[in-house]
Protein backbone atom coordinates (compact mmCIF):
# COMPACT_ATOMS: atom_id res chain seq x y z
CA UNK A 1 0.00 0.00 0.00
CA UNK A 2 1.56 3.48 -1.00
CA UNK A 3 -0.69 5.93 1.32
CA UNK A 4 0.49 10.07 0.76
CA UNK A 5 0.52 13.29 -1.29
CA UNK A 6 2.39 12.52 -4.61
CA UNK A 7 3.33 14.99 -7.21
CA UNK A 8 2.44 13.86 -10.34
CA UNK A 9 4.39 14.47 -13.65
CA UNK A 10 1.46 17.36 -14.76
CA UNK A 11 1.72 19.04 -11.18
CA UNK A 12 -1.58 17.48 -9.89
CA UNK A 13 -1.49 16.49 -5.81
CA UNK A 14 -3.61 13.38 -5.50
CA UNK A 15 -3.81 11.12 -2.25
CA UNK A 16 -3.09 7.84 -3.24
CA UNK A 17 -4.59 5.21 -1.10
CA UNK A 18 -3.86 1.45 -2.59
CA UNK A 19 -5.76 -1.42 -0.89
CA UNK A 20 -8.36 0.35 0.56
CA UNK A 21 -11.30 -1.20 -0.41
CA UNK A 22 -13.37 2.06 -0.34
CA UNK A 23 -10.91 3.01 -3.32
CA UNK A 24 -9.59 -0.43 -4.57
CA UNK A 25 -12.88 -1.35 -5.48
CA UNK A 26 -13.64 2.95 -6.64
CA UNK A 27 -16.27 3.44 -10.15
CA UNK A 28 -13.73 6.96 -10.60
CA UNK A 29 -12.20 5.83 -13.76
CA UNK A 30 -10.46 9.33 -13.22
CA UNK A 31 -9.28 8.61 -9.79
CA UNK A 32 -8.00 4.57 -10.67
CA UNK A 33 -6.12 6.14 -13.79
CA UNK A 34 -4.03 8.80 -11.33
CA UNK A 35 -3.78 5.93 -8.50
CA UNK A 36 -1.56 3.70 -11.49
CA UNK A 37 0.08 6.91 -12.62
CA UNK A 38 1.40 6.95 -9.36
CA UNK A 39 2.65 3.71 -9.21
CA UNK A 40 4.62 3.78 -12.07
CA UNK A 41 5.90 7.24 -10.56
CA UNK A 42 6.70 5.41 -7.28
CA UNK A 43 9.14 2.50 -8.78
CA UNK A 44 11.59 5.22 -10.01
CA UNK A 45 12.32 6.74 -6.38
CA UNK A 46 15.89 6.13 -5.32
CA UNK A 47 16.08 3.13 -3.10
CA UNK A 48 15.12 3.91 0.78
CA UNK A 49 18.00 2.64 1.70
CA UNK A 50 20.01 5.48 0.35
CA UNK A 51 18.30 7.52 2.78
CA UNK A 52 19.41 5.90 5.69
CA UNK A 53 22.52 8.02 6.07
CA UNK A 54 21.88 8.58 10.23
CA UNK A 55 22.09 6.16 12.58
CA UNK A 56 22.23 6.49 16.39
CA UNK A 57 24.20 4.50 18.59
CA UNK A 58 22.90 3.79 21.86
CA UNK A 59 25.53 2.86 24.70
CA UNK A 60 24.72 0.76 27.53
CA UNK A 61 27.02 1.55 30.47
CA UNK A 62 25.13 -0.88 32.28
CA UNK A 63 21.03 -2.09 32.96
CA UNK A 64 21.73 -0.77 36.77
CA UNK A 65 18.66 1.42 37.54
CA UNK A 66 17.34 3.27 40.52
CA UNK A 67 14.09 3.00 39.28
CA UNK A 68 11.76 -0.21 39.57
CA UNK A 69 9.30 0.79 36.73
CA UNK A 70 6.19 -1.79 36.68
CA UNK A 71 6.09 -1.88 32.76
CA UNK A 72 10.47 -2.06 32.51
CA UNK A 73 11.33 -4.51 29.95
CA UNK A 74 14.94 -4.68 31.41
CA UNK A 75 12.99 -5.59 34.63
CA UNK A 76 14.57 -9.15 34.80
CA UNK A 77 18.37 -7.96 33.64
CA UNK A 78 20.90 -7.71 36.45
CA UNK A 79 23.30 -4.85 35.71
CA UNK A 80 27.24 -5.59 36.84
CA UNK A 81 30.34 -4.09 36.03
CA UNK A 82 30.74 -2.64 32.75
CA UNK A 83 33.28 -3.86 30.35
CA UNK A 84 32.59 -1.16 28.10
CA UNK A 85 36.60 1.24 27.33
CA UNK A 86 35.96 4.49 25.37
CA UNK A 87 37.87 2.97 22.55
CA UNK A 88 35.47 0.45 22.12
CA UNK A 89 32.99 2.80 21.65
CA UNK A 90 35.46 4.95 19.29
CA UNK A 91 36.00 1.79 16.86
CA UNK A 92 32.18 1.08 16.46
CA UNK A 93 31.33 4.75 15.50
CA UNK A 94 34.44 4.81 13.16
CA UNK A 95 33.25 1.93 11.60
CA UNK A 96 29.78 3.04 11.54
CA UNK A 97 30.97 6.27 9.36
CA UNK A 98 31.75 3.99 6.79
CA UNK A 99 28.19 3.51 5.90
CA UNK A 100 26.18 6.33 7.41
CA UNK A 101 27.11 10.35 6.92
CA UNK A 102 25.96 11.00 10.52
CA UNK A 103 25.99 9.10 13.70
CA UNK A 104 24.95 9.83 16.94
CA UNK A 105 25.65 8.55 20.56
CA UNK A 106 22.73 8.29 22.51
CA UNK A 107 23.37 7.66 26.30
CA UNK A 108 21.08 4.50 27.78
CA UNK A 109 20.63 1.80 29.93
CA UNK A 110 19.64 1.14 32.76
CA UNK A 111 20.45 4.47 34.11
CA UNK A 112 23.14 6.73 32.63
CA UNK A 113 23.83 9.02 34.99
CA UNK A 114 24.50 6.75 38.14
CA UNK A 115 27.76 8.06 39.92
CA UNK A 116 29.35 5.13 38.84
CA UNK A 117 29.18 5.87 35.16
CA UNK A 118 30.40 9.48 35.76
CA UNK A 119 34.30 9.08 34.54
CA UNK A 120 32.93 6.92 31.72
CA UNK A 121 30.40 9.37 30.67
CA UNK A 122 32.54 12.49 30.85
CA UNK A 123 34.52 10.55 28.33
CA UNK A 124 32.29 10.13 26.13
CA UNK A 125 31.12 13.29 25.98
CA UNK A 126 34.89 15.02 25.64
CA UNK A 127 35.00 12.41 22.57
CA UNK A 128 31.81 13.75 20.88
CA UNK A 129 32.38 17.39 21.73
CA UNK A 130 36.03 17.06 19.95
CA UNK A 131 34.44 15.11 16.47
CA UNK A 132 31.87 17.10 16.53
CA UNK A 133 28.70 14.19 17.30
CA UNK A 134 25.53 14.80 18.64
CA UNK A 135 24.82 13.38 22.03
CA UNK A 136 21.36 12.34 23.09
CA UNK A 137 20.52 11.23 26.95
CA UNK A 138 17.32 8.45 28.14
CA UNK A 139 17.66 9.20 31.51
CA UNK A 140 14.99 8.84 34.52
CA UNK A 141 15.96 12.34 35.01
CA UNK A 142 16.17 12.27 39.23
CA UNK A 143 20.47 11.98 39.24
CA UNK A 144 21.04 15.15 36.98
CA UNK A 145 20.98 17.33 40.25
CA UNK A 146 23.27 15.19 41.97
CA UNK A 147 25.89 14.77 38.89
CA UNK A 148 29.37 15.91 39.94
CA UNK A 149 30.04 17.83 36.50
CA UNK A 150 27.26 20.21 35.32
CA UNK A 151 30.01 21.21 32.35
CA UNK A 152 29.30 17.77 31.03
CA UNK A 153 25.93 18.02 31.03
CA UNK A 154 25.81 21.28 29.10
CA UNK A 155 27.28 18.77 26.07
CA UNK A 156 24.10 16.94 25.57
CA UNK A 157 22.32 17.80 23.02
CA UNK A 158 19.10 16.59 23.99
CA UNK A 159 17.80 15.03 27.49
CA UNK A 160 14.68 12.97 27.45
CA UNK A 161 12.89 12.41 30.73
CA UNK A 162 9.76 10.51 31.25
CA UNK A 163 7.11 11.35 33.50
CA UNK A 164 3.81 9.14 33.34
CA UNK A 165 1.72 10.93 35.10
CA UNK A 166 1.01 13.90 38.24
CA UNK A 167 2.71 12.95 41.30
CA UNK A 168 0.49 9.83 42.63
CA UNK A 169 0.07 7.85 39.73
CA UNK A 170 3.74 8.71 38.44
CA UNK A 171 5.23 7.91 41.85
CA UNK A 172 2.97 4.20 41.36
CA UNK A 173 4.54 3.39 37.95
CA UNK A 174 7.70 4.59 37.99
CA UNK A 175 8.99 4.69 41.91
CA UNK A 176 12.55 4.67 43.08
CA UNK A 177 13.75 0.99 44.11
CA UNK A 178 13.56 1.82 48.10
CA UNK A 179 10.45 1.98 46.89
CA UNK A 180 9.97 5.81 47.12
CA UNK A 181 7.98 8.28 44.93
CA UNK A 182 10.59 9.65 42.13
CA UNK A 183 8.03 12.34 40.85
CA UNK A 184 9.51 15.19 42.75
CA UNK A 185 13.46 14.51 41.89
CA UNK A 186 12.56 13.97 38.08
CA UNK A 187 10.50 17.39 38.20
CA UNK A 188 13.65 19.11 39.98
CA UNK A 189 16.21 17.55 37.36
CA UNK A 190 13.53 18.90 34.09
CA UNK A 191 14.09 22.53 36.00
CA UNK A 192 17.22 22.32 36.54
CA UNK A 193 17.98 21.34 33.05
CA UNK A 194 15.39 23.72 31.64
CA UNK A 195 17.32 26.60 33.97
CA UNK A 196 20.66 25.51 32.24
CA UNK A 197 18.87 26.16 28.79
CA UNK A 198 19.27 22.76 27.82
CA UNK A 199 16.83 20.73 25.15
CA UNK A 200 14.51 18.85 27.38
CA UNK A 201 12.32 16.22 26.03
CA UNK A 202 9.45 14.59 28.17
CA UNK A 203 8.69 10.77 27.54
CA UNK A 204 4.93 9.96 28.36
CA UNK A 205 4.53 6.34 28.35
CA UNK A 206 0.26 6.16 27.82
CA UNK A 207 -1.76 3.21 28.62
CA UNK A 208 -5.52 2.69 29.49
CA UNK A 209 -4.44 3.06 33.24
CA UNK A 210 -3.10 7.00 32.72
CA UNK A 211 -4.57 7.98 29.74
CA UNK A 212 -7.48 10.22 31.14
CA UNK A 213 -3.98 11.54 34.14
CA UNK A 214 -2.03 13.16 30.98
CA UNK A 215 -3.90 16.30 30.50
CA UNK A 216 -3.47 16.83 34.67
CA UNK A 217 0.27 15.91 33.81
CA UNK A 218 0.42 18.23 31.53
CA UNK A 219 -0.96 21.29 33.69
CA UNK A 220 1.65 20.34 36.30
CA UNK A 221 4.41 20.01 34.00
CA UNK A 222 3.36 23.88 32.70
CA UNK A 223 3.01 24.94 35.86
CA UNK A 224 6.51 24.00 36.93
CA UNK A 225 8.17 24.98 34.13
CA UNK A 226 6.53 27.70 32.66
CA UNK A 227 8.36 26.72 29.56
CA UNK A 228 6.77 25.39 26.23
CA UNK A 229 8.87 21.97 26.02
CA UNK A 230 8.47 18.94 23.91
CA UNK A 231 6.46 16.25 25.29
CA UNK A 232 6.62 13.03 23.27
CA UNK A 233 4.16 10.07 23.74
CA UNK A 234 4.55 6.84 23.19
CA UNK A 235 2.23 3.19 23.98
CA UNK A 236 3.62 0.61 26.32
CA UNK A 237 4.61 -2.48 23.94
CA UNK A 238 4.07 -5.63 24.54
CA UNK A 239 7.90 -6.44 25.14
CA UNK A 240 7.78 -4.80 28.76
CA UNK A 241 7.36 -6.87 31.43
CA UNK A 242 3.52 -5.62 31.91
CA UNK A 243 0.20 -6.71 33.10
CA UNK A 244 -2.10 -6.93 30.29
CA UNK A 245 -4.68 -6.09 32.54
CA UNK A 246 -3.39 -2.67 33.00
CA UNK A 247 -4.77 -2.34 29.37
CA UNK A 248 -1.89 -1.58 26.75
CA UNK A 249 -3.49 1.11 24.40
CA UNK A 250 -4.61 0.12 20.67
CA UNK A 251 -2.91 2.38 17.47
CA UNK A 252 -6.77 3.13 17.21
CA UNK A 253 -7.31 4.92 20.76
CA UNK A 254 -3.88 5.89 20.98
CA UNK A 255 -4.58 8.21 17.67
CA UNK A 256 -7.93 9.42 19.69
CA UNK A 257 -5.76 10.38 22.79
CA UNK A 258 -3.63 12.01 20.86
CA UNK A 259 -5.81 14.03 19.03
CA UNK A 260 -7.59 14.85 22.28
CA UNK A 261 -4.36 15.90 23.79
CA UNK A 262 -3.53 17.90 20.82
CA UNK A 263 -6.58 19.87 21.13
CA UNK A 264 -6.44 20.98 24.37
CA UNK A 265 -2.55 21.79 24.86
CA UNK A 266 -1.13 22.43 21.37
CA UNK A 267 -0.93 26.42 22.17
CA UNK A 268 1.56 25.09 26.10
CA UNK A 269 3.50 22.43 24.30
CA UNK A 270 5.39 20.94 21.72
CA UNK A 271 3.45 17.64 21.48
CA UNK A 272 4.64 14.99 19.11
CA UNK A 273 3.55 10.59 18.96
CA UNK A 274 6.28 8.70 19.29
CA UNK A 275 4.60 5.77 17.61
CA UNK A 276 6.20 5.52 14.27
CA UNK A 277 3.72 3.10 12.70
CA UNK A 278 1.32 6.72 13.52
CA UNK A 279 3.57 8.83 12.42
CA UNK A 280 3.74 7.57 8.73
CA UNK A 281 -0.37 7.48 8.48
CA UNK A 282 -0.36 10.97 9.93
CA UNK A 283 2.36 12.37 7.37
CA UNK A 284 1.13 10.21 4.19
CA UNK A 285 -2.15 12.13 4.70
CA UNK A 286 -1.00 15.33 5.49
CA UNK A 287 2.38 16.08 3.88
CA UNK A 288 2.44 17.75 -0.27
CA UNK A 289 5.75 15.97 -1.00
CA UNK A 290 7.12 12.24 -1.61
CA UNK A 291 6.24 10.25 2.09
CA UNK A 292 8.77 7.00 1.20
CA UNK A 293 7.02 3.87 2.00
CA UNK A 294 8.21 2.75 5.36
CA UNK A 295 10.33 -0.07 4.99
CA UNK A 296 11.04 -1.17 8.53
CA UNK A 297 9.34 -0.72 12.04
CA UNK A 298 12.45 0.92 13.34
CA UNK A 299 16.10 -0.47 12.30
CA UNK A 300 18.11 2.26 12.11
CA UNK A 301 19.96 2.06 15.02
CA UNK A 302 22.77 0.02 17.15
CA UNK A 303 23.52 -0.83 20.90
CA UNK A 304 26.35 -1.46 22.15
CA UNK A 305 26.11 -2.90 25.53
CA UNK A 306 28.50 -3.21 28.79
CA UNK A 307 29.80 -6.47 27.61
CA UNK A 308 30.47 -5.30 24.40
CA UNK A 309 27.94 -6.86 22.29
CA UNK A 310 26.28 -5.33 19.57
CA UNK A 311 22.80 -5.64 18.81
CA UNK A 312 20.08 -3.99 15.83
CA UNK A 313 17.01 -3.44 18.99
CA UNK A 314 17.47 -1.05 21.95
CA UNK A 315 14.97 -3.67 23.61
CA UNK A 316 16.37 -6.58 22.71
CA UNK A 317 18.72 -6.53 26.10
CA UNK A 318 21.23 -9.08 25.40
CA UNK A 319 19.58 -10.99 23.01
CA UNK A 320 21.24 -13.11 20.23
CA UNK A 321 18.61 -12.61 17.69
CA UNK A 322 19.83 -9.28 17.11
CA UNK A 323 23.26 -9.83 17.72
CA UNK A 324 25.82 -8.52 15.02
CA UNK A 325 29.78 -8.46 15.25
CA UNK A 326 31.51 -5.88 15.49
CA UNK A 327 33.85 -5.24 12.56
CA UNK A 328 30.98 -6.44 10.28
CA UNK A 329 28.65 -3.66 9.85
CA UNK A 330 29.42 -2.78 6.17
CA UNK A 331 28.99 -6.65 5.33
CA UNK A 332 25.76 -6.31 7.30
CA UNK A 333 22.47 -6.62 5.30
CA UNK A 334 20.23 -3.69 5.94
CA UNK A 335 17.95 -6.37 4.58
CA UNK A 336 17.73 -8.40 7.74
CA UNK A 337 16.56 -5.60 10.00
CA UNK A 338 13.89 -4.71 7.28
CA UNK A 339 12.42 -8.25 7.28
CA UNK A 340 8.93 -8.05 6.73
CA UNK A 341 8.36 -11.96 8.11
CA UNK A 342 6.34 -14.59 6.82
CA UNK A 343 2.70 -13.09 6.07
CA UNK A 344 3.59 -9.30 5.58
CA UNK A 345 5.43 -9.04 2.56
CA UNK A 346 2.04 -9.07 0.80
CA UNK A 347 0.12 -7.34 2.86
CA UNK A 348 -1.39 -3.77 1.70
CA UNK A 349 -0.47 -1.93 5.01
CA UNK A 350 3.38 -3.06 5.16
CA UNK A 351 4.21 0.41 3.64
CA UNK A 352 2.80 1.93 6.46
CA UNK A 353 3.91 -0.49 9.01
CA UNK A 354 7.13 -1.90 8.04
CA UNK A 355 5.79 -5.43 9.21
CA UNK A 356 5.34 -3.90 12.60
CA UNK A 357 8.36 -4.98 15.39
CA UNK A 358 10.38 -7.95 15.01
CA UNK A 359 10.81 -8.03 18.19
CA UNK A 360 7.41 -8.91 19.17
CA UNK A 361 7.53 -11.24 16.21
CA UNK A 362 10.25 -12.84 17.59
CA UNK A 363 8.34 -13.28 20.96
CA UNK A 364 5.36 -14.54 19.28
CA UNK A 365 3.63 -11.37 20.26
CA UNK A 366 0.38 -10.39 19.19
CA UNK A 367 1.93 -7.76 16.75
CA UNK A 368 -0.36 -7.19 13.83
CA UNK A 369 -2.30 -3.98 13.78
CA UNK A 370 -3.51 -3.75 10.38
CA UNK A 371 -7.43 -3.10 11.34
CA UNK A 372 -6.33 0.03 13.16
CA UNK A 373 -4.21 1.25 10.66
CA UNK A 374 -7.16 0.67 7.91
CA UNK A 375 -9.77 2.50 10.70
CA UNK A 376 -6.82 5.97 11.11
CA UNK A 377 -6.93 5.87 7.34
CA UNK A 378 -10.05 5.66 6.66
CA UNK A 379 -11.13 8.72 9.00
CA UNK A 380 -8.23 10.89 9.05
CA UNK A 381 -8.94 10.58 4.45
CA UNK A 382 -12.64 11.12 5.42
CA UNK A 383 -11.66 14.07 7.79
CA UNK A 384 -9.67 15.47 4.89
CA UNK A 385 -12.44 15.19 2.71
CA UNK A 386 -15.09 17.57 4.48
Amino acid sequence: MYNHDIYLSDGNIINTIVGISSVRNSDDTSLNDKIRKAEEEIKHIPSVYDYINMCSVYIVLSTKCNFSCDYCFEKQKIGKASELKLEDIKSFVEELQTKHSEVELVLYGGEPFLLENAEKIRDIISYAVENKIKVRAITNGSLVNIFPDKETLRNIDEFVITVDGPRNLHNVRRPFVTGEGSYDAVIKGICLLIKMNLNVTVRVNVDYQNENCVPDLLECLYKETRTKIRVVFYRIKDNCNYDVAKGKMSLYDFHKFFDRIQLMFADRFILKSGEPVYNQIVEAMSSRTIVYPRISYCGYSYVIYSNKMVCTCSEAIYNPNFEIETGMVNSYSLKKVFDLGAGCSTCEVNTICGGGCRLARKEKSKYCEKKDIISIINELYEKRMK
